[in-house]
């Protein structure tokens, strides 16, 4: 990390499409890009056909039991 920077290089490991979790930009793999990196985002890449679990946002640790699961097929 170097002070002041608001960019960052990420390697995609080859093999694969990666998609920006944000924006749905799609990279080929075995490569080097250069992201934008506000502190207020965190970069992520997620792999091609990926299964991501999310749920509704919680205050606490046992605030609802009953919260609805999502599966996101990226």
């Amino acid at each position: 990390m170097t002070q002041g920077s608001k960019a960052r290089m990420v390697y995609l490991p080859n093999g694969n499409e990666w998609i920006d979790y944000w924006t749905g930009e799609v990279y080929e793999g075995g490569q080097y890009i250069v992201k934008e990196a506000p502190l207020d985002i965190c970069p992520m890449y997620v792999k091609e056909n990926s299964v991501i679990p999310t749920t509704t946002v919680q205050n606490y640790i046992g605030e609802d039991g009953k919260q609805e699961k999502v599966l996101e097929v990226i």
